[in-house]
């Protein structure tokens, strides 16, 4: 059974990323690590563990407490998207389980330095904890299988800039660490779940395909879309419709269900740090060599254009359905 780390800046689209990854029979999640970026860091790690308390269960994996600021710069904030609570400002109660002792990184490295199996990471915000990780030990760090980040925008379909999107642009420098690391990292820019060329790439939760989760009947299925509130109510104001774009969910997918995926390319990343209008982009090179600094000769990374929709709509309606 693969296994994963998943590392989160809980808010509303990660609850639902990390409730799909827990429902799913074929993984196993063996932590979660959280850092600061949609909100303060105690508020995304006591996100996650309201997550965990509402998907329930004796085998959930344990929670970690990460970065609770960028490696240069403060904290970007997103509680306009999320909430001031990240999680829609719903009043969900205080959480049952608690975080370990131990701290994210220091977890990280010892899960995968004693993993009998290959393992991955999925990255659902800031790339801060990775990139100390990688600083501490790179030697452990080069036993990954592969890195997942959500992040990046090839199209501009950046937030709160039009070429930057918010997990890069919260840590630029720390993204170019990872970046230039050398394990193959598969990057889900923000446009393959903010836009769609066909109703066959459309990974958006129309209003109907949200009332059909919320129809499963469970407390779990009515949390991942009652935790989006404020980014539903958003999404009203800002683009005129009502629809629900579950990023940090469509990376996971792309994680745990790579036959998703239907248009991809191979590249070399790059990201900004000293750019005035491009600070925290992310630049892509499909060339195997480059004369830019500190690039790979080989092409390491992969960036999805285009996911299945609807498979995407079925896998995550059958995992909240477990």
């Amino acid at each position: 059974m693969a296994k994963y780390i998943i590392d989160t800046d809980t808010a509303s689209d990660d609850a639902v990323a990390l409730a799909m990854a827990l429902k799913d029979p074929s993984c196993k999640v063996a932590a979660i690590t959280v850092v600061a970026g949609n909100v303060p860091l105690q508020t995304a790690v006591r996100n996650a563990l309201i997550t965990l308390d509402m998907v329930g269960g004796d085998d959930l994996p344990p929670v970690y407490v990460g970065a609770e600021k960028p490696l240069i710069g403060q904290r970007l904030d997103a509680s306009h998207i999320h909430g001031q609570d990240g999680l829609g400002d719903i009043g969900y109660p205080d959480p049952v389980h608690q975080p370990e002792k131990e701290g994210a990184v220091q977890a990280m490295l010892r899960i995968i330095d004693t993993c009998d199996e290959d393992i991955e990471l999925i990255t659902l915000g800031p790339l801060t904890n990775v990139a100390i990780a990688i600083t501490l030990e790179p030697a452990i760090m080069k036993k990954l299988r592969r890195i997942t980040v959500m992040g990046g925008s090839q199209l501009g379909y950046g937030s709160p800039r039009g070429v930057s999107e918010f997990n890069i642009l919260s840590d630029p420098e720390a993204a170019q660490i990872v970046c230039r690391f050398g394990v193959p990292i598969t990057m889900v820019p923000l446009e393959v779940c903010k836009r769609a060329a066909s109703p066959d790439d459309d990974c958006r939760l129309s209003a109907a395909e949200m009332a059909a989760i919320k129809d499963i009947g469970t407390d779990l299925a009515r949390f991942c879309i009652d935790c989006n509130k404020t980014l539903i109510d958003y999404n009203k104001k800002a683009y005129k419709n009502e629809v629900l774009g579950l990023a940090d969910p469509t990376a996971v997918a792309a994680a745990l269900r790579p036959g998703l995926i239907k248009e991809s390319f191979a590249c070399n990343i790059q990201v900004d740090t000293s750019g005035s209008h491009t600070h925290g982009q992310t630049n892509a090179t499909r060339l195997k060599k480059t004369i830019m600094e500190g690039m790979a000769e080989h092409l390491t990374h992969t960036v999805v254009k285009t996911m299945d929709g609807p498979g995407f709509k079925t896998y995550l309606y059958d995992m909240l359905k477990r």
